[in-house]
């Protein structure tokens, strides 16, 4: 009998063991569903303004820019509402809203640092879209991008 208990106190500790596996170093950046008012897109930089987009201390616009233009290499999903439909070929002017530097050291507090982009990179984000209105009819899209993966 206590050849059995052994045995079953051995083959516990050897699948608990055994199930344990390196935590995660970094946290998913994107769910499995694209937030309502949200477009999943891969991207790539076509030009980044150099233009400083606030004097303020701690904005991180700053201390880099904030403003770039994307071509939209492939639309991966939509969340709810968003109303601004793209497609594969796209230039979009997006904001980012940690910059395009290294946020690691813009930033070094964000718990989810980004390696910043510039002219060439490709990325996957969600554009979070706003239409804002000029005038009495003229609507301007407007995309904000708060994280990214560059691929």
């Amino acid at each position: 009998m206590k050849l059995f208990i052994s045995s079953i106190f051995l083959l516990l500790v050897a699948v608990v063991a055994f199930s344990c596996g390196p935590a995660k170093l970094s946290p998913q950046l994107f769910g499995e569903t694209v937030p309502p008012n949200h477009c999943r897109v891969t991207a790539t930089v076509v030009s980044i303004d150099p233009a400083l987009q606030s004097s303020k201390a701690n904005d991180p616009c700053a201390k880099a820019p904030c403003v770039a233009s994307l071509r939209i290499d492939e639309v991966i999903g939509y969340g709810s509402a968003f109303s601004s439909p793209l497609a594969a070929g796209d230039v979009v002017k997006v904001h980012f809203a940690f910059s395009t530097g290294p946020t690691k050291t813009i930033l070094p507090d964000l718990s989810q640092p980004f390696p910043g982009v510039e002219k060439g990179t490709r990325l996957t984000a969600d554009l979070q879209g706003e239409m804002t209105r000029r005038g009495k009819e003229e609507e301007k899209k407007k995309f904000t991008i708060f994280g990214y993966q560059v691929r």
